[in-house]
């Protein structure tokens, strides 16, 4: 990656996925609800109206919302809904798993104006709302790569490919619990069954 400039602006930024559900292999995709604030020192532009998510079908801001703290900076959050185009790899179905990936980015400033931080340094501790997921899968790990190198951003042309744009990359690693589900049912109910007549073969004593 590069150096980031000590003139550009740092942005705190806070991520929480509230749901992701849809996961569609058919349709190559899959749906969150995300809920973002960024801490900025300027009133104007808003951030919220800056954020992109890479590889988006589609996205829509739900609700957005600005304060000024005491300090004299400002904090903005907003909802977002959003489908993400993801190939998924079905060779291992039905024990299948597969990374999902969240781009989250500010493509109209490069880095040597504005780059991001995560309030949390703690990368991904507090990136999953509770039972988040769609039932039928399981988040079994979360990564967090923050100022990455984009590139791949169509949403925005862009007139010089080279321009490096500050980026928080969120990485979920789910897995299908299907075929886990009817393994764990049916080894419960052949384990019982096993023991019924386990008990009726074995000789009484007195």
């Amino acid at each position: 990656g590069s150096k980031i400039s000590p003139m550009a602006e740092k942005q705190k930024v806070g991520i929480k996925i509230m749901k992701i559900y849809d996961i569609n292999p058919n349709n190559s995709s899959f749906k969150i609800i995300a809920w973002i604030n960024i801490k900025h020192k300027h009133l104007t532009p808003n951030p919220m109206d800056q954020i992109e998510f890479a590889d988006a079908i589609h996205q829509k801001k739900d609700f957005s919302t600005t304060t000024k703290t005491v300090n004299g900076e400002y904090i903005s959050e907003a909802k977002f809904n959003v489908e993400i185009s993801h190939h998924f790899n079905l060779k291992k179905f039905p024990l299948d798993s597969h990374d999902l990936i969240i781009n989250i980015e500010n493509s109209l400033n490069p880095k040597l104006k504005l780059v991001y931080t995560l309030y949390n340094q703690k990368k991904g501790a507090t990136l999953l709302q509770p039972n988040s997921i769609e039932s039928g899968w399981i988040v079994k790990k979360t990564s967090v790569v923050v100022n990455a190198n984009a590139y791949d951003n169509l949403l925005t042309p862009r007139q010089d490919d080279k321009t490096l744009y500050s980026r928080i990359q969120i990485i979920l690693n789910i897995k299908r619990l299907g075929l886990r589900a009817f393994f764990s049912v049916f080894t419960t109910l052949y384990l019982s069954f096993f023991l019924f007549w386990l008990a009726l073969a074995l000789p009484i004593t007195k």
